[in-house]
């Protein structure tokens, strides 16, 4: 640094460092020099301090350090001891040597001793040398030798450690020894103590050994490792002979795949599994076993038990083995059912048609009744049909019901009239009461509702010998606040036993059903009846006093349709205000349900209970009309209505007699005028039109078009109709019917007949029966929709007895247009006619406006056969065909979205058509075929099935002319 300064000076004086000054600036160098070595100095004397004071907070933060390191050292001494002091296993601390440096806490507490006792000691006292893990290692420390022979962690999961008291402890060890500057310096030894661990095993052990259910531990690889005795005892086999072998080499061949993808899936990590199995036992036959595994993944192991549930397989191949027979009984019972319901229905559908001709022609009041009569008995039996087969369909739960409007007068007054004839051999009176507040109109099922009324009347007139039946029916509300039609019968028959009431709605439960008892019956009416009003929301319930008479209640909801109808009475309801009528009846009941019905008309009702009041009331009142009953005791109706007419007032008084059937005598009335004859119970509208009649009000002919059908119907809807029907007088029936319609119709006897009467000559229309001898209806339609006639698909509709509820499916899958049950009713009957001709007037009106010329060229079919006549039908008809089976094809193409699947159709058809000579049409295809857009193309469709039909039409007609 001088240096630097010397030169420093030697410039500001102008001289050179190389050059000698000279004399004159000697002096003021030296004196410059001597100035610049005095701050030198001073340099020195200041650096040296600052050294000086440097060194002294060396020493003082080395001081520092040194206090700092040494607390820091033992604060994390202290920690680690609190670490190893707070230890859940044992720690000890040996010297190379091999003896104790230190004992833990939880040391001393797992082998009984304090460390001060330890210290020192040879890690013999505390490992055995049965411990084959160290057993060398002891005999070289033991020889002298120091720890650095272990060079590696040594562990045991099942060591034994020595305590105090001379007693071991199972643990699980590891010790790990301590090097300092690369030479060893000691080890730490780390134990855990096993003896709950070990307890769990010992106990699961005993739990393995002593279950019942078969039990294993098997590895990932699918062999045993374990298996219980309990598994040796149920498959035969002995520990050797099942352990050498996998799991799967046990197993039924069709649960290998099964249970080895199980496997798999424990293996990706799955929880739990649970699968069954067939195992092969010792003796070659298999038992199932249901497994239940759970995967230890750590250990690539699986532990599993097992149930053995052979027999519960045995039991439910029992059961399937019976179920299946219980269903071919069922599938029998069903055949049987429908056939016996066929050849029920068969007859009676000329029953019931014939009694509807009857009821066409002029009848007066009485024939009228006795044909109504009739016809309710008709429907009645199959009434009866009806209930075995809706029992069957109970028992299968397969009973749908109706909500449709149901006329509860009507529905009431029906029934009872079944009954009027039974309750009058028997003497007992039948009488219907109705609540005035009784809607006209419900929702509900009239075939259903009918049912039950018809069980509980039957059940009332054959329980009772004498007497009265009464029905009525009312409006209650429940406690919901929901409100139903109560409809009870009333009988004073013999009544039912309180130790009996209770089996009463049960299926073939009987009170008396010894071989002596008075009353038949099958058992099924009430148990139908109690299952019909539950599926009605309804319920059934019986009063009863032994020797009294029984009430039967049941309940209907009562819900009133959205549209409701003009009662047709009330016109005539009008005439009778005001009018005043003597009823004459023995019963009570009666007198008060005629008191309270014509009350509700406007009339002014007197009663009277005998003939002789009747007489005595006559000499001093005016009546407009008397209804009196024909049995009565004393004086019958006969004698009454006799000596009325003797009186001088009473002469021309307009008198109705109610009788039961069988009361009535011709030749007892016919020198009584104005004297007309109603059945017990009268129906209201019978006995409100009689009444009004007698007043002189003009009432409406009972005849009416559904009666009186006219034959101007079939100018309405021309048809051309084929009947396949075997039974003579249902053929005879039809004939009949149709013929008031306007109709002939052709008939076949058969399938096969069918099908040959519609190839020579073309029909609108074929009833066909489901059941005929040589071939039934089914397989005839089969056949007429997969080869139709050339004159086009004729409207085929079932008119089968058949009546069970797969019957109509059966038709619908055959290829039938429609369906109608036997006994046929006519609306039903028009109803059907009128859908086929409205059927073909929308075809004919969809080819209009297409001249043929348009539609299809004939001079290209002639040049193309060459006139042949039976080549060009075998062509026609081949090309119809195609056209029908590709245009399904495309339709079934556009619903799975394949374009060029409808394009290829397209393009077979186009080809087709301009081959025969359907122009129009092929361009139809061709459009279709170059459009590659599938919405498009679906909506193309419709008009390529619009025109084709017109096609068809044109060459069908074309093929009748020339056929002609």
């Amino acid at each position: 640094m001088h240096h630097s300064k010397l030169k420093k000076q030697l410039r500001e004086l102008g001289i050179a460092p190389a050059q000698i000054p000279n004399e004159e600036v000697w002096p003021e160098l030296l004196e410059r020099i001597s100035w610049s070595y005095a701050g030198y100095e001073n340099d020195l004397l200041h650096e040296k301090s600052r050294h000086t004071s440097t060194l002294k907070a060396a020493e003082h933060k080395t001081r520092e350090l040194k206090r700092s390191t040494s607390t820091r050292i033992a604060a994390e001494r202290n920690k680690l001891r609190m670490v190893i002091s707070s230890l859940g296993a044992g720690l000890c601390v040996l010297n190379k040597h091999g003896r104790v440096v230190s004992l833990n806490p939880e040391g001393e507490r797992l082998l009984g001793v304090e460390e001060a006792e330890l210290i020192g000691a040879s890690i013999n006292n505390i490992i055995p040398k049965s411990t084959l893990a160290l057993s060398q290692l002891f005999d070289d420390l033991a020889n002298g030798s120091e720890i650095d022979a272990l060079m590696d962690v040594v562990r045991d999961e099942n060591g034994r450690f020595k305590k105090h008291d001379g007693s071991y402890l199972p643990v699980s060890y590891a010790l790990t020894p301590m090097f300092d500057d690369g030479e060893a310096c000691g080890a730490v030894l780390v134990f855990a103590d096993l003896t709950d661990q070990k307890r769990v095993e010992e106990e699961r052990d005993q739990f393995f050994t002593l279950s019942q259910d078969p039990m294993c531990v098997a590895g990932f690889d699918g062999h045993f490792r374990k298996v219980n005795p309990a598994l040796l005892d149920r498959t035969g086999y002995t520990r050797k002979q099942i352990m050498v072998r996998p799991f799967l080499d046990f197993l039924h061949p069709a649960d290998i795949e099964p249970t080895r993808e199980a496997m798999r899936g424990l293996s990706r990590g799955r929880r739990t599994l649970s699968f069954e199995g067939r195992f092969r036992c010792a003796d070659g036959h298999y038992r199932w076993l249901s497994w239940t595994a759970v995967p230890v993944p750590s250990e690539s192991l699986v532990f599993a038990t097992a149930r053995d549930i052979t027999e519960q397989k045995e039991t439910a191949a029992q059961l399937r083995l019976a179920k299946e027979k219980a269903e071919e009984a069922a599938r029998t019972k069903t055949e049987f059912l429908a056939n016996m319901s066929h050849e029920i229905r068969t007859p009676m559908n000329a029953v019931i048609g014939m009694t509807g001709l009857l009821l066409g022609t002029e009848l007066d009041n009485e024939q009228r009744d006795f044909a109504e009569t009739l016809r309710s008995s008709g429907e009645a039996l199959l009434g009866v049909i009806d209930q075995i087969l809706v029992f069957s369909k109970l028992e299968a739960g397969k009973v749908d019901l109706e909500h449709e409007p149901l006329n509860l007068r009507e529905c009431l007054e029906e029934t009872l009239a079944l009954f009027s004839a039974q309750a009058s051999k028997r003497g007992t009176e039948l009488a219907l009461s109705l609540d005035p507040d009784l809607p006209a109109v419900v929702l509900g099922d009239l075939t259903r509702v009918r049912q039950v009324l018809t069980n509980l009347i039957g059940n009332a007139v054959k329980f009772t010998a004498s007497g009265e039946i009464v029905v009525s029916a009312k409006v209650v509300t429940a406690k919901d606040e929901t409100s139903h039609i109560q409809i009870s019968v009333k009988d004073t028959g013999i009544g039912i036993p309180e130790a009996c009431r209770n089996r009463l709605f049960e299926s073939f439960s009987q009170v008396d059903a010894s071989t002596t008892r008075e009353f038949g019956g099958t058992g099924l009416g009430l148990a139908i009846s109690k299952t019909l009003c539950e599926l009605m929301n309804g319920s059934i319930w019986v009063d009863s006093e032994e020797g009294e008479g029984s009430t039967f209640h049941f309940t209907i909801p009562n819900v009133q349709p959205e549209e409701t109808t003009k009662d047709p009475l009330e016109p005539l309801l009008a005439t009778l205000s005001e009018k005043r009528v003597l009823l004459v009846d023995d019963n009570e009941t009666n007198r008060m349900i005629l008191h309270a019905q014509t009350s509700r008309w406007g009339m002014h009702p007197t009663t009277v209970n005998s003939g002789k009041e009747a007489i005595d009331i006559l000499e001093t009142s005016k009546f407009d009309v008397a209804i009196l009953d024909m049995q009565m005791p004393g004086m019958d109706g006969i004698t009454l209505a006799r000596a009325i007419r003797d009186l001088p007032g009473s002469k021309d008084l307009p008198l109705i007699m109610l009788s039961s059937i069988g009361q009535r005598e011709k030749n007892h009335e016919e020198s009584i005028d104005n004297l007309q004859h109603l059945l017990k119970p009268a129906r209201t509208a019978q006995l409100v039109k009689t009444l009004a009649g007698a007043c002189g009000a003009v009432v409406p002919s009972e005849r009416t078009d559904v009666e009186n059908p006219s034959t101007t119907f079939a100018e309405q809807y021309p048809l051309e109709i084929l009947l396949a029907e075997d039974n003579a007088t249902n053929r005879k029936v039809a004939a009949k019917v149709m013929s008031k319609l306007g109709y002939t119709l052709d008939f076949a006897e058969n399938g096969q007949e069918a099908l040959d009467a519609a190839s020579k000559k073309k029909y609108d229309l074929i009833f066909m029966d489901m059941q005929m001898p040589v071939m039934d209806g089914l397989e005839a339609t089969r056949q007429l929709r997969s080869a139709p006639p050339i004159w086009g698909r004729p409207r085929i509709v079932a008119m089968t007895a058949n009546a069970m509820g797969r019957d109509r499916e059966k038709c619908l899958e055959a290829g039938m247009d429609d369906y109608m049950s036997k006994p046929i009713r006519l609306n039903t009957l028009k109803t059907a006619l009128q859908e086929c001709s409205q059927n073909l007037k929308e075809k004919t009106a969809m080819m209009e406006g297409l001249p043929n010329g348009q539609i299809f060229n004939f001079e290209r079919l002639s040049e193309m056969t060459g006139d042949d006549l039976e080549f060009e039908q075998e062509l026609l008809n081949e090309f119809l065909s195609d056209c029908e089976s590709t245009i399904a094809a495309m339709e079934t193409a556009i619903g799975d979205k394949n374009g060029d699947e409808v394009r290829l159709h397209a393009h077979s058809l186009k080809g087709s058509c301009r081959s025969v000579g359907a122009e129009q049409l092929g361009e139809y295809f061709a459009e279709v075929e170059s459009e590659k857009d599938i919405d498009v193309q679906a909506s193309l469709v419709p008009e390529i099935k619009t025109h084709y039909l017109a096609t068809r039409q044109v060459i069908l007609n074309f093929l009748e002319k020339r056929a002609a």
